[in-house]
């Protein structure tokens, strides 16, 4: 394996390790937080559903005080006159103030009306007996002691939660003595549930404790929130819901009633998408970082040899100096070798003065040998050549610098 081949592969082993340690800790720093506000969205969305019973309860209240504060009213409480109830108490009225129950009590305990109102076949029955058992001398919906009183909350009784709101009955202006007591009640039932779910814009509902007819799924919850391991509690409904639970009480302030939503994941649905995004962007970052190393370390790192017929400019003796010694060298006798082979092939018959210049060996076995003496020229005496002989100088003898090719 060559060394740029290993570089490379410890490259991309490098960024591999960080990309993958950048997106856990990226990926589990965001689903925290998206967590955090997937809980912090359920706890406002059960919220907005007990915010929204508790305003349906209220408007009950106020629809009470319009009937109770009467003086029609003040005296059917007192006589019971049927003339009364012909003419105000009829299927129309209950559907006009979304009501199940009305119920007229006298001071004494005596009660002078009770209607129940059916709204899928639009017809009024008489009293229930499961009732009866919240209407004891010491029940809060009859002891109202001010005009202004008033006392709403919701019933468990065998046929459904029941809303109720209670206000004393007195005259329009106010000014006499309570009479007794107007009760008005409204059945959770499927109907109010719908109706209530487009106003909080989510779906839930609302169970009796104690109903045989409970759910198992519901009793272990039931037990879970009895365990007090949490305020409330969330588990997954289905792939794109949450279903949380809480207890709802009732008028006595007990927990008589498990109340259920189920929540859009929204915020986690966003999460994931951002999430995806995000492995996106460092999976591109990694890999554009990774080619941008790799090429500097080819250019600056482990550049391609250039060969040697590119790097030597002929006739250039400014080029080359980037290169090596031992090319400078080798080009150098081979033009050296050149410029011999050349003055050979021109001048066959001269004698070779290297070869004069040599062991006394070689002198005596050749003929054409160079004679030498030891005699010191003068300096003033000049050395006659003979016309179209050649100068003996030595200096005549030398090559011409080697050029570079």
């Amino acid at each position: 394996m060559t060394l740029r081949l290993k570089a490379l592969l410890l490259i991309v082993l490098i960024l591999s390790a960080l990309a993958i340690v950048l997106y856990k800790s990226c990926d589990t720093v965001m689903r925290t937080s998206f967590s955090g506000l997937e809980q912090k969205e359920v706890q406002e969305s059960l919220l907005r559903v007990k915010n929204i019973l508790q305003g349906d309860l209220v408007m009950l209240g106020s629809q009470v005080g319009d009937w109770a504060s009467w003086d029609d009213a003040y005296e059917f409480v007192e006589n019971g006159n049927q003339n009364f109830i012909n003419k105000n108490i009829l299927p129309a009225s209950f559907v006009e103030i979304k009501a199940n129950l009305i119920l007229f009590v006298h001071n004494s305990g005596k009660i002078v009306y009770e209607g129940w109102f059916d709204r899928n076949t639009n017809e009024i029955s008489g009293g229930k007996v499961s009732l009866h058992g919240h209407l004891g001398p010491e029940s809060r919906l009859l002891n109202l002691s001010y005009p202004s009183s008033i006392v709403t909350g919701i019933i468990n009784l065998p046929e459904g939660p029941l809303m109720v709101a209670a206000r004393p009955i007195v005259t329009t202006k106010r000014d006499a003595p309570i009479r007794g007591t107007l009760i008005m009640g409204r059945f959770i039932d499927n109907m109010e549930i719908d109706r209530l779910s487009k106003d909080a814009r989510l779906s839930f509902n609302v169970y009796r404790l104690g109903d045989p007819y409970l759910a198992p799924e519901l009793a272990t919850i039931q037990n879970e929130l009895n365990a007090g391991r949490a305020s409330l509690l969330i588990k997954r409904s289905g792939e794109n819901d949450l279903a949380v639970y809480d207890y709802l009480n009732d008028l006595y302030a007990k927990p008589s009633f498990i109340i259920k939503a189920v929540i859009p994941r929204q915020v986690m649905k966003e999460g994931e998408r951002l999430i995806g995004s995000l492995r996106l962007v460092i999976i591109a970052g990694v890999a554009i970082a990774g080619i941008l190393l790799a090429l500097a370390l080819s250019i600056f790192c482990f550049p391609r040899p250039v060969p040697v017929d590119q790097r030597v400019v002929p006739d250039d003796w400014s080029a080359g100096n980037d290169l090596d010694e031992p090319v400078l060298i080798a080009t150098a006798n081979q033009e050296e070798a050149t410029y011999e082979e050349e003055r050979e092939t021109d001048n066959p018959d001269e004698p070779d003065v290297s070869a004069s210049a040599g062991t006394d060996s070689d002198a005596g076995d050749t003929d054409e040998s160079v004679s030498v003496t030891d005699e010191t020229p003068d300096p003033g005496k000049s050395i006659e050549q003979e016309p179209g002989a050649e100068s003996s100088d030595p200096t005549d003898l030398q090559p011409p610098p080697a050029k570079l090719a």
